[in-house]
């Protein structure tokens, strides 16, 4: 046992010396590692104007420890809580407010850092690989994979790992991960299950309008073209063709009331209204009683009389803010006649109404003290005069507008999509993808793609993270939203057209309130790059220069010419709202939600018939592709209008196609007898797929070898499908 003794002994001695050694070199250790991270931190917030005490220091260290929270982050956050609360220095009196924002932003979910929405360049038409599962490790996905969070039992360890992580996200280091794998973008929060790669029913209709029973149009020659022109009206109206001048104010009235005037004008001659100053026409019946021919006669809103007369107004409501209702009806005269002046309406007496705010009408009633009028006769608007240019069109007009009757044409197909065109929970664009492999087998006429392309909404750019593009030779740059729309969008319609040069599809390119490339002010003018010219000089964009959409390269994608008529060009850019016609049928269209802020701003009771053919006809009878005065607002419908340019969301004819894409239920119907009403829904809904819709628009028919009216009516000879992608 003595022996033993003396053998341990020095052994435990050995080891305590080690361990003491160890300790002392792990101190050691803390320390450096400490110095470096107060250095990083103290730096990270002087760079935003912060000089920290070393108390404030250390408070800021141990936050960003448990919430594991980068200096740059850190720094950030400090940024906006100052501009916020109106702090220049970090005090103990500011530093709970502080705090309060930083546990806010970082502590209710495990950090997640950096949804870097990083995309690698691929070509067009190939399917994205998935990112094997064994790249998840956070050591080798660089500033794509989001960390995970691990429990830290020590200070050292939580050092450590607080330095690992500046490290890992510093932009000197170079990112040696592969492609594929730096092509993750931010992780999917939504069950396999529901995720766009596992979607079911792909391909399948879902809303199907054949009145006539028509068949489809197959996809035949590549020779069949599609003449698409823009202001057939002659004067541009209806469209916007150049961008907002933002330091400018203009009288915002006058157009209201210029509105309200012309409508004025229109629904008398429609509905035979007599002027105040005319004598009241009367006609006998058969029994030798002498009655009204025509409604009572036009009276200025606010003028008491004993007897019915008819006002045209505006509706409005009682209160500036809420809901419209049956019980907070204003109508309001023109500036001209009426000095403005609004009465309450009483409709408790008709059968039926549909009303909303913005919306002018003519009511016939008795106003006996000039502020109340009880209403027995309601008229909403008036459609265009020519309504469906169409119906009784003649063959000397078809040779002019060039249409394809038979022996000359094959009527034409085309598709209306809505955007987003990916998920939310990645920008890799695979439902763009799946789509255009659609179009390379069915090979449409027409593809009317609508915004938003670069979704201010999605989860990774509403973050405000950047956009990064790897390329193939394995560089990685930060770009604009321009830059990013060229790679994603511009170059898979140009990969599509290297691979089938002769494709005669045309895309017509509509921008969205919710796109980061466009103007955020409705109406909009066309899609343009508003750089392209400044930043050519730099060397690094000649391939893509800063600020340009790189939709030019897609004319003369496969080899081909630079077109000279804009008839001919493969890519057509409009404006949002826009009104278009594709070869004899008139289609008018906006990317805008308008049938949802429609449908939660009306008032109705007792309709005819249905709900949504009851919303669309309002936008007929109306003639604006955006009625409703002042806009919706609430519950994510906020958006900029300019009602000066009211002329370029008025709708100049009534178009034989109205093209609605909503979050409703999706549709297609008859209404206002003459033009189809469609909703083809949104490409994407959040994680999963959405739908699309597909028209064929058959060529006129023929009666004994001469042409005849039969059949003429695009509502005649149109087929409409909504389609899952």
């Amino acid at each position: 046992a003595i022996i033993i003794h003396h053998n341990i002994i020095p052994s435990l001695e050995s080891s305590i010396k080690h361990q003491r050694c160890t300790i002392l070199q792990h101190s050691i250790y803390i320390k450096m590692v400490a110095t470096e991270v107060e250095k990083e931190f103290s730096e990270e917030m002087r760079q935003v104007g912060l000089n920290l005490s070393p108390d404030m220091l250390s408070k800021c260290i141990g936050v960003a420890m448990n919430y594991k929270i980068s200096a740059s982050e850190l720094a950030t956050c400090w940024e906006a809580h100052s501009m916020n609360t109106n702090a220049e220095e970090l005090t103990v009196k500011n530093w709970t407010s502080y705090r309060s924002a930083l546990e806010k932003k970082y502590a209710k979910t495990p950090k997640q850092h950096i949804h870097k929405a990083a995309v690698v360049s691929r070509s067009a038409m190939a399917k994205r690989s998935t990112p094997s599962s064994s790249n998840g490790n956070t050591g080798n996905t660089g500033n794509v994979t989001p960390l995970k969070k691990q429990k830290v039992n020590s200070e050292m360890e939580q050092l450590e790992q607080i330095v690992s992580s500046n490290v890992t996200q510093s932009p000197q280091k170079k990112d040696t991960t592969s492609p594929s794998s730096a092509a993750v973008t931010p992780p999917s929060r939504a069950s396999p299950a529901v995720q766009y790669e596992n979607r079911q029913n792909a391909g399948n209709v879902v809303v199907a309008y054949n009145p006539h029973n028509l068949d489809p149009i197959l996809s035949s020659s590549l020779e069949r073209t599609c003449i698409i022109t823009q202001h057939f009206d002659g004067n541009g109206k209806g469209c916007l063709t150049k961008g907002y001048k933002y330091m400018t104010d203009k009288n915002r009235h006058a157009p209201l009331d210029q509105q309200l005037m012309n409508m004025t004008e229109a629904i008398m001659e429609d509905y035979q209204i007599r002027p105040p100053s005319e004598e009241e026409d009367l006609e006998e019946d058969g029994t030798g009683t002498k009655t009204a021919k025509a409604l009572p006669a036009y009276e200025h809103v606010g003028v008491p009389r004993q007897s019915l007369q008819t006002n045209i107004g505006r509706i409005c409501n009682v209160a500036h803010d809420g809901k419209l209702n049956s019980t907070s009806l204003l109508l309001e005269g023109s500036k001209h006649g009426s000095h403005g002046a609004r009465i309450e309406l009483d409709v408790s007496h008709l059968d039926h109404y549909s009303l909303f705010q913005g919306q002018i009408v003519a009511v016939t009633g008795h106003n006996l003290s000039g502020k109340r009028m009880v209403v027995e006769k309601l008229m909403e608007g008036r459609m265009h005069e020519n309504g469906n240019t169409n119906a009784n069109v003649k063959q000397g007009d078809l040779e002019q507008s060039q249409v394809p009757v038979e022996g000359q044409g094959q009527g034409a197909k085309i598709y209306a999509v809505a955007g987003p065109y990916t998920t939310s929970q990645n920008l890799e664009y695979q439902p763009l993808t799946d789509l255009l492999g659609v179009v390379e087998v069915e090979k449409p006429d027409v593809v009317i793609l609508m915004g938003p392309f670069v979704d201010m909404k999605q989860d990774v750019v509403k973050n405000g993270e950047d956009l990064v593009l790897e390329y193939e030779d394995g560089t990685k740059r930060h770009v604009c939203y321009e830059q990013f729309f060229a790679a994603k969008i511009a170059a898979e319609l140009e990969a599509l057209y290297e691979a089938e040069p002769d494709l005669k599809t045309q895309f017509v390119l509509v921008p969205s309130m919710d796109d980061a490339v466009s103007e955020p002010v409705f109406p909009q003018p066309p899609l343009e790059s508003p750089l392209e010219k400044i930043m050519k000089i730099f060397p690094e964009t000649e391939d893509m220069p800063y600020g340009s959409l790189c939709l030019d390269s897609i004319e003369t994608a496969g080899g081909k010419k630079m077109p000279k008529e804009p008839t001919d060009r493969r890519i057509h850019l409009v404006s949002n709202p826009s009104t278009i016609k594709i070869n004899d049928a008139i289609v008018g269209f906006t990317s805008l939600d308008a049938f949802m802020h429609m449908s939660t701003e009306t008032v109705n009771t007792k309709l005819p018939t249905g709900r949504m053919n009851r919303l669309a006809e309002h936008f007929i009878k109306q003639r604006s592709y955006y009625p409703i005065f002042p806009p919706s607002a609430g519950h994510g419908k906020d958006f900029n209008i300019d009602v000066t340019k009211m002329d370029a969301y008025s709708m100049p004819v009534q178009p034989d196609v109205l093209i609605l894409p909503s979050k409703l239920t999706g549709v297609a119907m008859n209404v206002a007898n003459g033009t189809t009403v469609v909703n083809p829904g949104h490409l994407v809904r959040g994680a999963i797929g959405g739908t699309f819709a597909i028209m064929d628009i058959h060529p006129t028919k023929k009666e004994n070898g001469t042409e005849g009216n039969a059949g003429h009516s695009v509502k005649d000879r149109i087929r409409v499908e909504v389609r899952k992608i």
